[in-house]
């Protein structure tokens, strides 16, 4: 996918809605019905929104996303304004994780 970044960040963000679809649209559905018990995975909640965002950023920048700015051609690690970018893509994910547990709090489940 080196070659089609935007079509990897294509693939990123079906595969982040996917995952959203399992671990958060479906709980949600459960919460509605008024299901017994749910079950809320963290992991699951974060990755899906940081794919989905970390695609949507892939197909927005296309073939920069290779750009030494990102990461060293020669380590191929992050530099500080890749880690900003990861920062960036995280940060709304866990800060969602939070408000959605809170919302099915509200509603009267534990976790």
């Amino acid at each position: 996918m080196r070659q089609y970044p935007r079509l990897g960040g294509l693939v990123l963000t079906a595969i982040g809605a996917f995952l959203a679809k399992l671990t958060i649209y479906d709980v949600w559905q459960q919460a509605r019905a008024g299901s017994p018990s749910l079950s809320l995975h963290m992991k699951g909640v974060v990755l899906s929104i940081a794919t989905i965002l970390g695609g949507l950023a892939m197909v927005a920048a296309g073939p920069a996303v290779e750009s030494p700015r990102f990461r060293n051609p020669e380590t191929r690690q992050l530099t500080p304004t890749g880690f900003l970018i990861l920062l960036i893509i995280l940060a709304p994910a866990f800060a969602f994780h939070w408000w959605f547990e809170h919302k099915l709090i509200k509603m009267g489940y534990q976790f």
